[in-house]
């Protein structure tokens, strides 16, 4: 695995974030357009969010899949763009807010800055174990680093909200997958209320866009 593959999205599971609930109002008048387009990509070997980025850096391979496939050239863009906004993007392990520097330090010294590169390192319970123990970070204080690597991904998920997911044991993005949105809203309530945070509760579809979308991101360290 590689830093292409954090985020790659396959073509067929886009459905389920393909409506009102998870999209910003931009998409609306495009959502069947685009599951149309979700239909036809992967018969024409357009698989994944990698596919489907190579084949948009070279104008002579969009025009022939635009011919072959007889799909509106607009929508193919809309769902680059989309894709494109969940593309990977690497987050800097020394801005963390709530982390010693020691720890961060520790990591940069075993060739570790940001969050894709920490991932990847701890993509089997056996790889986890050992750079933890070859930094000497505590385990917890470990757990909630990499926690948060794998929440980063996700476009939205900062430092606050990361914090409350991992209070109602949200541990990764493949953890909040699981969740139901109802039921995480009002445990992140409770949490906001516990703590008198100064924070506005999550909107009912922030927090559904977050799970649905998180079911569809690669599984990078769920099983850590």
């Amino acid at each position: 695995m590689n830093n292409k593959e954090l985020n790659n999205i396959k073509i067929n599971d886009l459905f389920s974030v393909l409506g009102e609930k998870t999209l910003t109002r931009s998409y609306w008048n495009s959502i069947e357009n685009l599951k149309n387009i979700c239909t036809v990509l992967p018969l024409n070997s357009i698989k994944d969010s990698n596919d489907l980025f190579l084949v948009m850096q070279n104008d002579n391979d969009l025009h022939h899949l635009i011919k072959k496939t007889k799909v509106d050239m607009t929508y193919v863009r809309l769902l680059f763009q989309l894709l494109q906004f969940h593309k990977y993007k690497p987050y800097q392990l020394k801005i963390i807010i709530g982390v010693d520097k020691k720890h961060i330090e520790k990591l940069k010294v075993n060739g570790i800055k940001t969050n894709g590169e920490l991932l990847l390192s701890c993509s089997t319970k056996e790889k986890s174990l050992s750079l933890q123990r070859r930094t000497e970070i505590p385990k917890n204080t470990f757990h909630k680093i990499l926690a948060l690597a794998d929440l980063f991904r996700k476009p939205g998920i900062k430092e606050i909200k990361a914090d409350l997911f991992m209070h109602v044991g949200i541990m990764s993005l493949f953890e909040l997958g699981k969740r139901d949105p109802d039921k995480l809203r009002k445990e992140m309530e409770r949490i906001i209320e516990q703590r008198t945070l100064k924070r506005a509760i999550p909107t009912e579809k922030e927090i559904t866009s977050d799970i649905y979308w998180a079911k569809i991101y690669p599984r990078i360290i769920g099983n850590v």
